[in-house]
């Protein structure tokens, strides 16, 4: 059983996994590196829905600190969105990886694929563990 406390330490993590990826996504794929026109946009759509998971988990802690009813319908979904999104970068991350001049792009996205897996997991974990209950009610 986890408390309250490690419920939302998980879901801080995976927050801020999902906010790295986002980031080295935007940031250190995209501008530098010579990837093809096609590959830009469904990159770019990756990185927005990397954000609307981000502010569902605000959204589910924020509820969770006012004694609320969470939707734990949220957390498994955004923990398979999660490792169905790893699955697709890493699909890029092969394509990119015997091309020398896109070596860096090509680890950028492993790591990607590492972090949305193991936010995924940690978001699959907050919904199926059980969790204790506060006795201040």
């Amino acid at each position: 059983m986890i408390s309250q406390i490690q419920f939302r330490r998980m879901l801080y993590l995976g927050i801020g996994l999902l906010t790295a990826v986002a980031a080295i996504l935007a940031i250190l794929v995209i501008p530098p590196s010579k990837i093809p026109e096609p590959a830009i946009i469904p990159i770019w759509v990756n990185v927005i829905v990397h954000l609307l998971i981000i502010v569902a988990l605000i959204w589910i802690i924020k509820v969770n600190k006012r004694n609320g009813e969470i939707k734990t319908e949220l957390l498994a979904g955004a923990g398979i969105v999660l490792i169905i999104l790893s699955l697709l970068i890493l699909d890029g991350a092969f394509a990119y990886i015997n091309n020398p001049n896109m070596i860096v792009a090509s680890i950028s996205l492993f790591i990607c694929v590492g972090c949305d897996f193991a936010a995924g997991l940690f978001a699959l974990l907050a919904r199926f563990l059980p969790k204790r209950r506060s006795l201040a009610k």
